[in-house]
């Protein structure tokens, strides 16, 4: 069992704690997100994982924090995502397929570090060359990463990327520190403070979609994953904590979805049904215009989808988070649009997903 590292921290007092986490390389959500809380060099920056992958700007994200971090106090917990110096320390023939087949899946890091070095990514690359012009050229990234610690420890707090198994942190498992699904639902509190990411908040509520911070103050557990870059609807979060030891959490949020102004009032709907993963997997039973009428494969739910939410793959029909909610929404209310339909707009309000049937004025495009 490889332990986790932890590193030990005493906060100064009257210094806000700033805690983000699942940035996933989207460095404009960031920037964005650290301006709106007034992020300064009287505040104290935690980043709780999961600072690379899945977004558009991995390397460029590394670079800015670690650039903060010589400017600012900052604090940062590795996550799953950023654990990726171990793939470039084996030259086994197997992992180097997987790895080249991972590349050749998505926009990684991997692929932004061959673009700037000119190197071509395709099925005829010599992987094992290409692993050893990445650790040379960008060793002060992987310095950093490897740096990083699993666990963040001060006399409130404890930082994680994904979970812990108890509050005997010298006992804890490395990987089960990055990653640790559903955590949140399990059976399980602290003495002191352990905040988390990994695991988007939308997907603990069954009912609705809410991508918000969750805070539960009898377990003292918080985690605050809002799905950005990994959800159509999804946000970075940020969760301010006014200083040190104390228990007056607020938070904050961005997202780049296009911002409206409803112009007429509507009342929420009295039940909701939604489809989560991992069970979205939908038939669709007929389409009018841009929605289709689907039914869940596993719980038989029936819901008009906006089409633009579904995905084939592998001869199955898949949906993101979606759901048939129609939210509470009063005129002059700004929201987030997700999918614009002809019969109305799948819309976020304060992290809350729902459809919202009037008119719309448009202020901004991705705000």
């Amino acid at each position: 069992m490889q332990k986790a590292v932890i590193k030990q921290v005493s906060f100064p007092k009257r210094k806000r704690i700033i805690v983000i986490s699942d940035i996933h390389g989207h460095l404009q959500n960031f920037q964005n997100l650290l301006k709106k809380v007034s992020f300064s060099k009287e505040d104290i920056l935690v980043i709780d994982g999961d600072v690379l992958e899945k977004g558009p700007q991995s390397l460029a994200t590394l670079r800015y924090v670690m650039q903060l971090a010589k400017e600012y106090t900052v604090y940062q917990v590795l996550g799953n995502n950023d654990w990726l110096w171990d793939e470039l320390e084996t030259e086994d023939k197997q992992a180097n397929e997987d790895l080249l087949g991972y590349m050749l899946s998505r926009k990684s890091i991997f692929n932004e570090m061959c673009m700037e070095l000119g190197i071509e990514v395709s099925e005829q690359m010599d992987v094992t060359a290409m692993k050893r012009q990445l650790k040379a050229a960008f060793q002060a990234e992987w310095d950093y990463l490897r740096e990083l610690p699993d666990i963040l420890e001060s006399e409130h707090y404890i930082f994680v990327h994904a979970g812990i198994e108890s509050e005997d942190l010298q006992q804890q498992e490395k990987i089960k520190c990055v990653k640790n699904d559903w955590f949140f639902s399990r059976e399980i509190s602290f003495s002191r403070w352990c905040i988390v990411g990994h695991f988007p908040t939308c997907l603990y509520d069954k009912e609705k979609i809410d991508c918000t911070v969750l805070i539960d103050r009898k377990r003292k557990l918080i985690s605050i994953d809002g799905g950005c870059v990994v959800k159509n609807s999804g946000q970075l979060n940020a969760l301010i904590i006014p200083e040190d030891g104390s228990e007056e959490f607020i938070w904050d949020c961005v997202d780049d979805l296009p911002k409206t102004v409803a112009v007429q009032a509507q009342s929420a709907s009295e039940q909701a049904h939604s489809i989560h993963w991992p069970d979205n997997v939908v038939q669709v039973i007929k389409q009018e215009g841009d929605l289709s009428l689907c039914r869940a494969e596993n719980s038989g739910i029936e819901m008009w989808i906006p089409s633009s939410l579904l995905v084939e793959w592998r001869g199955k029909m898949y949906t993101d988070e979606t759901t048939d909610y129609q939210l509470e929404i009063d005129a002059g209310d700004e929201v987030s649009i997700v999918a614009r339909t002809s019969r109305g707009a799948l819309v976020k309000k304060n992290g809350l997903l729902g459809w919202y049937f009037g008119a719309l004025e448009d202020i901004t495009e991705n705000k």
